[in-house]
């Protein structure tokens, strides 16, 4: 639970947040589902369908608390026009403190 009277804001996602939420998804979920920096930048920033507020940030102060992104494409290839009306949920990461 978070505690009495502390703030959470949530933000868009922003490269510098990656250590963040790397360390979070490690906290929730990291041993069964492991995630790497690397793997990280390919789902958001070097993603071609990805736009800033795609994914957001649950933070209280400077802690990174929660996690999420929609995936949809974006790109005009013929062959996936008919998913470009469709976005689903790829990813969710909870902090078990505040769960």
């Amino acid at each position: 639970m978070s505690e009495p009277g502390r703030m959470i804001e949530i933000r868009p996602y922003e490269p510098g947040a990656a250590p963040h939420v790397l360390a979070l998804w490690w906290r929730a979920i990291g041993e069964r589902y492991p995630l790497r920096d690397v793997v990280l930048a390919q789902c958001l920033e070097q993603n071609p369908s990805y736009r800033s507020g795609d994914a957001v940030v649950a933070w209280a102060a400077d802690r990174a608390l929660g996690f999420a992104f929609i995936g949809t494409h974006r790109l005009a290839d013929p062959e996936t026009a008919a998913r470009r009306q469709r976005a689903w949920l790829q990813a969710v990461g909870v902090a078990p403190a505040h769960r």
